[in-house]
């Protein structure tokens, strides 16, 4: 889960996590499903911390929870901005967990 409370972040149907000098989710490195991506959108979007809490199908019982540091784009800010550190463990657990080609990924906005 990624917190974007108050940047200003807008749903979009194709958000980006960027981070550590590169597109994190989604990117050419980490294959994703492009029928997963219809079926299911490649972020959820939720106004609350703890609505995406308990959305324990797409986030699990123990999930990670980040901060962004910011939010970017053009003509909205639909692209979510990471530290490079937050961005290092994300990639990290994905190693482990594979939540982002399973589009195990939510935004609070």
């Amino acid at each position: 889960m990624v917190d974007a409370t108050g940047l200003g972040a807008e749903p979009a149907l194709g958000p980006f996590l960027i981070g550590a000098a590169k597109r994190l989710h989604p990117n050419s490195e980490i294959g994703v499903d492009p029928g997963l991506i219809v079926q299911k959108g490649p972020v959820h979007y939720v106004e609350d911390l703890d609505a995406a809490k308990e959305d324990t199908d797409r986030v699990g019982t123990n999930p990670l929870v980040i901060s962004a540091k910011g939010a970017k784009g053009h003509p909205t800010s639909t692209d979510i901005l990471l530290d490079d550190s937050t961005a290092r463990q994300v990639l990290e657990a994905n190693q482990q967990g594979h939540f982002l080609e399973a589009l195990k990924v939510t935004l609070v906005i």
